[in-house]
């Protein structure tokens, strides 16, 4: 099945918080580079989106909540949370995997 992405607001802004942060902390070079990455690779959990697994700290929800590690160092510093709703992949949210776990509160209401 050949699936879209789209982002919520918040993994939208998620995106651009840390592209900032990159651009006034490191370069803006880096940080065209970084968000260029993971939106690829945001790109790229359409094809399984399956595979990937499921979160540990969002049960109870309406939908399947999982997790795909993503960015430009081999391990992934960056989680997106993501789930399914027919044939599109929402990315709910794009985080630091040393950021404290999300709640449902922090997700789009419709995904509660």
């Amino acid at each position: 099945m050949n699936r879209s992405v789209r982002l919520s607001d918040s993994a939208e802004e998620d995106i651009l918080r840390n592209a900032v942060w990159l651009a006034d902390n490191h370069s803006i070079d880096e940080a065209i580079e970084w968000e260029a990455v993971i939106r690829r690779q945001l790109q790229e959990i359409a094809f399984q989106p399956d595979s990937h697994g499921l979160s540990s700290e969002l049960h109870g929800l309406k939908y399947l909540i999982r997790e795909a590690l993503m960015g430009k160092g081999q391990k992934g510093s960056y989680r997106a949370v993501f789930c399914t709703s027919g044939d599109t992949v929402v990315v709910l949210r794009l985080l630091r995997t040393s950021q404290q776990a999300i709640r449902p509160e922090d997700l789009p209401k419709e995904f509660n």
